[in-house]
């Protein structure tokens, strides 16, 4: 039988602190995955595997992309948000569009008890 990698360590990982602002990383995308402190991402790149951390800016954009695809991860540096104040880690995603799931909206539940199916 053929052995098969189930988890751990998959390529260099890199921090997005110690990225420069409009760093463009491009590959397969590998898919997303839970890693010890959160959510993980690994891209197939020219120089080799790479894994990411998983910011939630960056998971909503990724989770529309198929698993398999050629992508391209731009880090756009800090942001803040005018609302709360806190920074964030943002980011810019492409892929083609036929790598690219529609994305999926969120039904508001029904306002009456008895409308509830169960």
């Amino acid at each position: 039988m053929a052995r098969v990698w189930l988890g751990g360590y998959r390529g260099k990982f890199v921090k997005w602190s110690s990225v420069a602002k409009d760093t463009e990383y491009s590959g397969i995308f590998g898919g997303l995955r839970e890693g010890p402190y959160g959510c993980l991402t690994d891209l197939e790149t020219a120089e080799g595997p790479l894994t990411f951390p998983v910011p939630t800016v960056l998971e909503r954009q990724l989770q529309r992309v198929r698993r398999g695809a050629e992508v391209t991860i731009r880090y756009d540096g800090m942001m803040s948000n005018g609302k709360t104040g806190r920074d964030f880690h943002a980011f810019n995603v492409s892929a083609e569009e036929t790598d690219i799931e529609p994305e999926r909206k969120r039904v508001a539940a029904p306002a009456d008890a008895d409308e509830v199916p169960f």
